[in-house]
């Protein structure tokens, strides 16, 4: 990929390290056949001892595994006619609790199925094979299809789900059916040792007594022993620009079609209109609310953040993605200005874009 001069989005990005929001950055803009990128600014860490940057980090994506995994898993399956959007949780696992035998996938997708937000999973279970099982059977905090809450405990019951149907492990079944077909050769769960010092360090952890590099940082996500449908990808620019090319190819990659242009088309619509939050399947869709994507996208971008300080945004309008990556919980996660910062960051690249400047 060609390497260009640091232009007004990527300057945002790099003001957001220089203040010290986090230790380091990575940016890269793509439309069409034309790549603004890949930028990295700052270092690994902010230890005295951190070296210059490697020529292309691997992040923690936190939540971007459950769109860039998660969610097109599900819809591989859907393609395969082993599930239904529809489909009830009961039927794939009958002795589940009453109140949640009817929630569907569809629901779990698009935050609709009313379990909780968050649950501390990993203080409550001592192996991942009883995770489902505790989170379904804990309050629901909505009656199922009423509201959208955002649930990561909905995307672990989906990752797992994958499991059950295919009886693989879930990164397994995403290298083999995800990441190798799109040659996303640097997108793993659990890294190896060897790739430890392109990967930024994230936040204080005190049950290991140590800074996480390379173990997912989150906690619920660390308990599923890396492997989870809510968390635990690394990834980086160059690997996630080869996905977000693939959708705004109608599910044409590089070794051929990963998905139909049909179910492309159901990611890049709203299917919770009349809510308080618009929805795709996994995506955040763009609406005229505070989002993350900016002012300047198309009503038909789809976007997602993680809580390390990751991003993506799609936008078919403009036939152009937007990847932004930090590890902003570095040193530690009491750190909100990425909110403010990845607004400014899209709609300077938007604009950017829509002048046409080379």
């Amino acid at each position: 990929m060609e390497r260009q001069a640091v232009i007004p989005p990527f300057q945002v990005l790099q003001q957001f390290i220089a203040d010290g929001h986090a230790s380091m950055g990575s940016g890269l803009i793509g439309r069409g056949d034309r790549r603004f990128g890949p930028v990295t600014f700052g270092t690994v860490s902010f230890f005295p001892e951190a070296g210059p940057p490697p020529a292309d980090p691997i992040y923690d994506l936190a939540s971007l595994t459950k769109v860039v995994a998660t969610t097109t898993a599900v819809l591989i399956l859907l393609e395969r006619g082993v599930v239904r959007l529809d489909a009830r949780l009961g039927s794939f696992w009958p002795g589940i609790p009453d109140d949640k035998q009817n929630i569907t996938i569809r629901q779990l997708l698009t935050h609709t199925a009313g379990l909780a937000p968050w649950l501390p999973v990993y203080t409550a279970v001592d192996h991942r094979s009883e995770a489902v099982r505790w989170i379904l059977e804990q309050p629901l905090k909505a009656k199922p299809g009423a509201e959208v809450a955002y649930s990561c405990m909905g995307f672990i019951v989906l990752g797992m789900l994958v499991e059950h149907l295919t009886d693989v492990g879930f990164d397994i079944f995403a290298e083999e059916y995800i990441f190798e077909p799109l040659r996303m050769h640097e997108t793993t769960y659990n890294p190896e040792p060897t790739a430890l010092a392109r990967i930024p360090f994230t936040e204080w952890c005190p049950r290991r007594n140590a800074f996480l590099r390379g173990i997912v940082h989150d906690e619920n996500a660390q308990r599923m022993a890396g492997v989870s449908g809510n968390a635990g990808l690394f990834s980086t620019v160059a690997d996630l620009a080869r996905f977000c090319r693939c959708l705004l190819e109608r599910g044409q990659g590089p070794g051929g079609p990963l998905l139909s242009s049909l179910t492309v088309e159901l990611l890049f619509c709203n299917h919770t209109p009349g809510f308080r939050e618009a929805r795709s399947l996994g995506w955040l869709a763009k609406d005229n609310t505070a989002s993350s994507g900016g002012d300047l996208l198309s009503g038909k971008a789809i976007g997602h953040t993680g809580f390390t300080g990751t991003s993506i945004w799609i936008d078919p309008a403009l036939d152009a993605f937007f990847i932004l990556l930090t590890n902003r919980v570095h040193p530690n996660r009491q750190n909100p200005e990425i909110i403010q910062m990845r607004p400014r960051f899209h709609n300077a690249a938007a604009a950017f874009l829509a002048k046409g400047v080379d």
